[in-house]
């Protein structure tokens, strides 16, 4: 199993380095967890000095050369512009290879991370699993769990803690990891009312206990970037339910070197509206967390895939526009997903009724190389005899 990585457009042509420029500000951790700076790229502002380029004289400096002398210079200038054409090929090629080898800012970072999400009772899991077949990447990691829990207590919280991690014992230091999330994520809507919007998740080291000097000393980075926060070993503790922002994570990641990729999984709003009785009951709770879920995802799908269209989305426009998509998807080749800088959108009721067809088209989206294709239920007819209980 592997996954293929394209080179960007412009590989070739720049090879000016990009420096991360913060601005601090107060950490501000309620009712949102959000970075205490945005990361801004700028380019150097001195340009590279370029050499004169030598000067290569030789019928000039001969005197009357022979025949078969003038034959040697011309086969000995025509292999030494040869040789000067494959240096350069050679060294774009370096270029390139230097450019997909890069890896994270910091070394307890993963190389790519594929995270699935959606509002609650989505298909997100049953994606995420997906995934993890596919790549064989061992369980994907939950939410802002850690792939192992290191509290060592006999206290509640502890054991509680050790329960959750268990089905999900990601690899710790994997190059590739499969991450789920919901939105929201975690406890349920009755015991957390009003889940805040948490701006990153951390590396899921910096989610359990930390005892490696490496360990500690990045974490503490990463925390005292974002809030202002100094761990010093310990677990970072986020809401016990909250919703992530997707375009902040994300942006996060990508200028810290890592290839984050957002999978947003859509479901009929009907379904999954009465799905999501068992996260929360109360349907006024239940209708503002989906107002703030279906904003985040609108603001991923705006600030990604249409980056460059003139018109954005809005929840008034989004069911059309997912419609259309839907529709248009019927015309096109079957690579073709609405999808843009790593940000793809997955349909679930097209999942469920093209099966292994579309599988494969989200395998070629993002540059999965995988035979394996799931067993695939429908999981919508349980509940299309329900009404939809909005008050």
């Amino acid at each position: 199993m592997s996954i293929r990585s394209s080179p960007p457009k412009a590989l070739l042509s720049s090879f000016e380095s990009l420096d991360i420029e913060t601005n601090p500000s107060s950490p501000n951790l309620s009712p949102r967890l959000s970075p205490r700076s945005s990361p801004r790229l700028s380019p150097r502002s001195t340009p590279r000095s370029r050499s004169s380029p030598t000067k290569i004289r030789f019928l000039d400096e001969l005197d009357q050369p022979s025949r078969p002398t003038r034959l040697k210079l011309v086969g000995l200038l025509f292999i030494f512009i040869a040789t000067l054409l494959i240096a350069k090929h050679n060294h774009h090629i370096l270029i390139n290879t230097n450019k997909l080898a890069k890896s994270p800012t910091y070394s307890i970072l993963p190389k790519k991370i594929i995270s699935v999400i959606g509002l609650e009772s989505s298909g997100t899991q049953f994606v995420s699993k997906i995934f993890e077949d596919a790549l064989n990447t061992g369980p994907y990691r939950e939410g802002s769990l850690p792939c192992n829990e290191t509290c060592a207590d006999e206290s509640r919280e502890c054991q509680q803690k050790k329960k959750l991690a268990k089905p999900h014992a990601c690899v710790e230091n994997s190059d590739v990891q499969i991450q789920h999330f919901s939105l929201p994520w975690g406890a349920d809507c009755i015991s957390r009312p009003n889940p805040p919007v948490v701006d990153v998740i951390l590396p899921q080291q910096c989610s359990r206990v930390q005892s490696d000097p490496n360990e500690i000393q990045q974490c503490n980075e990463m925390a005292a970037d974002l809030w202002g926060l100094q761990l010093n070993g310990k677990a970072m503790e986020y809401p016990k339910r909250y919703q992530l922002d997707i375009t902040t994570h994300k942006k996060w990641y990508d200028a810290r070197g890592v290839e984050q990729i957002f999978v947003i999984v859509m479901r009929d709003s009907t379904i999954s509206y009465t799905a999501r009785k068992s996260h929360c009951r109360d349907p006024d709770r239940r209708e503002e967390e989906e107002k703030v879920g279906m904003e985040i995802i609108i603001d991923a799908i705006n600030t990604f895939i249409l980056k460059d269209n003139n018109e954005k989305l809005t929840t008034k426009s989004f069911t059309h526009w997912v419609a259309k998509q839907d529709k248009d998807n019927r015309k096109r080749r079957l690579s073709a997903l609405p999808s843009r800088d790593n940000v793809v959108l997955v349909s679930y009721e097209s999942l469920i009724k093209l099966g292994g067809t579309y599988v494969k088209m989200l395998y070629a989206t993002l540059g999965i190389d995988s035979d394996f294709i799931p067993d695939i239920k429908d999981s919508n007819e349980k509940y299309l005899n329900n009404t939809r209980d909005r008050s």
